[in-house]
């Protein structure tokens, strides 16, 4: 329904739901776009545990392809991330005084 200053949720509802933009674990595709098959004991989807083996209290599902693919760019970004804060770290130490020290 348009009121005269936008959108009126129903009641109970302050706005639209969160955005979940962390990735999913199984596939590295966002959350909210994850592409993993749906469990067949338990209807999840991106659950990690369903693909831990029956005997560790998991549902025996096999990763396919594409989400090792997923898995790998996603650990590539994570170490991306860890290499730029590795180099801010060295133009911070260049930017100090020559008889700097750790305290």
């Amino acid at each position: 329904m348009s009121r005269l200053f936008g959108w009126s949720y129903p009641p109970g509802c302050s706005g639209p739901p969160e955005w979940d933009d962390t990735p999913c674990d199984c596939c590295g595709i966002r959350s909210c776009d994850c592409e993993c098959p749906e469990c067949s004991v338990c209807s999840e989807q991106g659950n990690p545990n369903c693909y831990k083996a029956e005997k560790e209290g998991g549902h025996g599902m096999k990763y396919n392809k594409q989400q090792r693919i997923g898995q790998t760019l996603l650990r590539i970004d994570n170490l991306k991330g860890e290499i730029d804060c590795e180099q801010m770290y060295i133009d911070w130490l260049k930017d100090q005084p020559d008889n700097w020290k750790d305290e």
